[in-house]
């Protein structure tokens, strides 16, 4: 990677450009998905907003995964306070069992219009890749609970919520600021000014009224 200060704003500036024609093709794309009524395998059309995820919160209803066993579908269930203990074993469990998944891209493209591509693109770097965190070896992020469940919801396609694309968004486009030089942290604050996926899922935990907090 070219490291001379100088190309700097000019490498931004391009990624930058990159990036508005993305953000425009992903929404130009979930608003012909919004349109479309889904097909069950029987034949009957339904709509996906008649159908909301279980109540108690549970990942692992659905066919997530051909290899899963009765243990792995659980994944992360209940209703859980995103910021317990609990809930931090459950993403980490969630997280190792999407490395092992082989259909979930092609599932989220399907549920949300977005090409297959730009979803691995994603996962590679939320779940799969090592990053330079600032250690000194490189790592991987921590499990998040939010970012469990947003995974969960757009594998099933049912009950995905705005956050849920918005992380998407966000994991992209913070990619690709890290590959024009900047670092994990400054690439995180920089795009969080346009997709603060985590201000928006705390919100929604919060409407929801599942973790009330004493």
């Amino acid at each position: 990677m070219n490291k001379n200060p100088r190309t700097r704003p000019a490498m931004l500036k391009v990624v930058c450009l990159w990036l508005k024609f993305l953000d425009w093709k992903l929404d130009y794309m979930l608003q012909c998905k919004k349109k479309a009524i889904r097909t069950t395998d029987e034949g009957k059309r339904w709509d996906e907003s008649k159908h909301p995820r279980k109540s108690n919160g549970q990942f692992g209803h659905g066919d997530a995964n051909e290899g899963e066993s009765s243990g792995q579908k659980e994944a992360v269930a209940g209703a859980l306070d995103p910021e317990s203990e609990r809930a931090d074993k459950h993403a980490a469990r969630y997280y190792g069992l999407v490395r092992s998944m082989t259909t979930d891209v092609p599932k989220i493209a399907k549920n949300t219009g977005i090409p297959e591509d730009d979803v691995r693109y994603v996962k590679d770097y939320i779940f799969m890749d090592k990053h330079d965190l600032g250690g000194e070896n490189l790592e991987r992020f921590d499990p998040s609970f939010y970012m469990a469940e947003s995974w969960q919801r757009l594998i099933e396609g049912t009950n995905i919520q705005p956050h849920d694309i918005l992380m998407l968004k966000h994991e992209i486009m913070e990619r690709e600021l890290v590959l024009s030089g900047m670092t994990q942290k400054e690439a995180h604050k920089e795009t969080s000014k346009k997709y603060d996926y985590a201000k928006e899922a705390k919100l929604y935990h919060g409407r929801i009224g599942k973790h009330s907090k004493k």
